[in-house]
């Protein structure tokens, strides 16, 4: 399947294919809401795991995903409070 030139979900215009393994490519994309670059991997299920089980197994995958995402975006945003933190802090 080529995206190249496609806009996905509305916001990413795929700008080239950076690489690809058995179940995913990843992509260049160009985010139209910021015209930032941003990666995009885009993951591919065969037909024969199409399935209610293969799909629910899928989606704890993501879910797992997003918690450990989260996780690791508060600490950043609490390690960038300390330092600004620190910097704002004047001693008498």
């Amino acid at each position: 399947m080529d995206l190249i030139g496609k806009v996905i979900g509305s916001r990413y215009r795929v700008i080239e294919k950076l690489g690809s393994g058995r179940m995913s490519s990843v992509y260049r994309t160009n985010d139209l809401q910021d015209n930032s670059s941003i990666a995009l991997k885009v993951i591919k299920i065969p037909s024969s795991l199409q399935r209610s089980d293969a799909l629910i197994r899928f989606h704890a995958e993501i879910k797992a995903l997003i918690k450990k995402l989260n996780r690791i975006l508060r600490a950043w945003a609490d390690y960038h409070r300390h330092i600004v933190a620190l910097k704002s802090f004047q001693p008498c």
